[in-house]
């Protein structure tokens, strides 16, 4: 009796231990995976904000709104509070690593009304995502970066210019958001490390697994995640 009393709680003992470790080591694993996610989601902040106050940015920027002052001051204000917001949002962004479709939409929004000041008619585009799928969650900055490759590598070197469509669509369970700019695109294997879209692939990862990408092909860049 003794002995299989002692056994008893020998097993007892030896299975609680490895469920303790077992769970241990998983919550470990969920924490160093979140850190790395917000660490990740900080550098694409930094990163879009470095961006975002370059002085050539800066000084195209508030030109454009200095010389609406007097001829359309309300076009002025607009502009000057889409700066504001811009600049905002990317600081704000290392908050949480997911945010609405509805919000990032209405930054890369902003982003282009305010690039348009600088490009004129060279810079043309549409923002289109059905009323349903604005809910969905992305992580912040994730169109944006993808609009912003758009703008710097293909409108910006034409002297035509070039349109800018976003679209998001649902296929299955997965929320699409398709970037088109017209221009040669964008290889895979060729993005160095530390370049946005190498940052926003990395973050995907990290948060989604093999369950969200980025589809590179000519002309265009699909951003999937589930939904």
């Amino acid at each position: 009796f003794n002995l299989q009393f002692a056994a008893f709680i020998s097993v007892t003992f030896g299975l609680t231990l490895m469920m303790y470790e077992y769970w241990r080591t998983k919550y470990e694993h969920s924490e160093l995976e979140r850190e790395r996610a917000l660490k990740l989601a900080t550098e694409a902040r930094l990163a879009s904000l470095e961006s975002r106050i370059h002085p050539h940015f800066l000084f195209n920027t508030l030109n454009s709104i200095s010389s609406l002052i007097h001829s359309g001051p309300v076009q002025a204000d607009e502009q000057l509070q889409r700066l504001c917001a811009l600049l905002r949002f990317s600081l704000d962004s290392s908050e949480t690593p997911l945010v609405p479709l509805r919000q990032e939409l209405k930054i890369v929004r902003d982003y282009l009304d305010i690039e348009k000041t600088r490009f004129g008619d060279r810079l043309r585009f549409v923002v289109d995502a059905p009323v349903e799928l604005l809910d969905f969650a992305v992580p912040p900055l994730a169109v944006q970066t993808l609009v912003e490759n758009a703008v710097k590598h293909v409108v910006s070197p034409s002297r035509l210019g070039g349109e800018v469509r976003v679209l998001a669509t649902r296929v299955g369970g997965r929320l699409v958001v398709s970037v088109e700019d017209g221009g040669p695109g964008v290889e895979a294997g060729a993005l160095l490390p530390g370049h946005g879209l190498d940052n926003l692939r990395a973050r995907l990862h990290v948060l989604f697994g093999d369950r969200a990408r980025l589809v590179f092909a000519p002309g265009a860049v699909r951003l999937e995640v589930p939904v």
